[in-house]
């Protein structure tokens, strides 16, 4: 049977700290594994610091070619990370709520540098070209996420360059208690596309596990329990410390180009 008429709902077990979670194939995509060794290797060549990179998942018509050695690369594509300064803390839905408070706060501090800059004319096609990465407002907020969508200039994934406009959604999910990231990607006119995609996929790993706990949490690692409430509040500044990082170096280096 081919890899592409495999099923697309198989579930990757995934380690988060010392708890399991299910998490399902978005729907039409396959994992990227081992035996695509070409795109394969190159993703390992991709450096993210502050998460840990879990899987990245291709349309399920290119996994035959990527297994025979083939080499194209992919440019819509799914990538699942776990936040790395939380893969030990156990998140309660009023603590995600400080955490999805403090990056719609680093996501505003973005669009007021741009303001100064551009004025109050916020043209994402126009901000990309310019700065290299144009992050809109958040269109999805529960109790357990939160996504934006983006427009940001880089290659698709296996692609060498200076790369292309594509668009992103990435969505902070809180699974069972841990944070995990979720994202989609595509070309520059797939904005709509990854939105509704990645949130498909949220909604099914959402449904696959566990809910978090209501309120603060309680009964995590020996680190959070020793540590308490300044621990965690020094957790999630730690995430929003490194998104404005992330995103105002993209900004800097645009800007010196």
């Amino acid at each position: 049977m081919s890899a592409a008429m495999m099923s697309v709902c198989v579930a990757k077990t995934v380690d988060v700290g010392g708890r399991t979670l299910e998490i399902p194939a978005p729907e039409g995509f396959v994992e990227l594994t081992e035996d695509m060794s070409a795109l394969y290797a190159a993703t390992k060549k991709i450096v993210d610091s502050d998460n840990d990179t879990l899987a990245y998942y291709i349309p399920s018509e290119m996994a035959d070619a990527a297994k025979a050695g083939e080499f194209v690369p992919a440019v819509k594509y799914f990538v699942l990370k776990a936040q790395g300064n939380t893969k030990f803390v156990t998140m309660g839905n009023s603590e995600f709520a400080s955490l999805a408070a403090g990056v719609k706060s680093a996501n505003q501090m973005v669009t007021d540098e741009l303001k100064m800059v551009l004025g109050d004319s916020f043209d994402p096609a126009a901000v990309v070209e310019l700065k290299g990465i144009a992050v809109l407002p958040p269109h999805r907020e529960t109790e357990t996420t939160l996504a934006n969508s983006m427009l940001i200039r880089q290659t698709a994934l296996g692609g060498k360059g200076e790369g292309q406009v594509m668009s992103a959604t990435k969505t902070y999910a809180n699974i069972g208690g841990k944070v995990m990231l979720l994202a989609a990607y595509g070309a520059e006119q797939d904005s709509e596309w990854t939105r509704t995609a990645v949130g498909a996929w949220t909604d099914a790993v959402l449904a696959g596990n566990p809910n978090p706990p209501v309120g603060d949490s309680s009964g995590g690692s020996l680190k959070e329990e020793a540590d308490g409430v300044g621990f965690k509040s020094a957790v999630i500044g730690a995430i929003v410390g490194a998104l404005v990082v992330f995103v105002f170096s993209s900004l800097k280096s645009r800007r010196k180009a």
